[in-house]
């Protein structure tokens, strides 16, 4: 074990091994080709669990990419303009129905 995390959320880790205990129900261990944290799940919603690790690995994602700020921008946007486009006409026809439903 080496020394404990001096800021345990900053951008720079320290893949040295070590442990620490955050919190005193949540442990971090890390070494040089991994990161292990464990979290109990008493009282959290599957879907809380979920969601964090899915946030972890885009961000594990993120960090690997080379894809500059501004190229993930252009990306998101073409993807976006790509699902309206194949998706428009279903939420229009929604919306008419909705319309004249609530209309006259």
């Amino acid at each position: 074990m080496g020394a404990p995390f001096s800021a345990p959320f900053s951008k720079e880790l320290d893949f040295t091994q070590q442990r620490r205990d955050i919190h005193p129900m949540i442990a971090v261990e890390t070494s040089e080709k991994a990161i292990r944290v464990s979290i109990p799940t008493d009282g959290m919603p599957a879907e809380a669990v979920r969601a964090f690790v899915d946030w972890l690995r885009v961000e594990t994602i993120a960090r690997r990419s080379r894809l500059t700020e501004s190229d993930a921008w252009k990306l998101a946007e073409e993807i976006r303009s790509d699902w309206w486009s194949r998706n428009q006409s279903r939420f229009s026809k929604t919306v008419a129905t909705m319309s004249s439903a609530g209309g006259s």
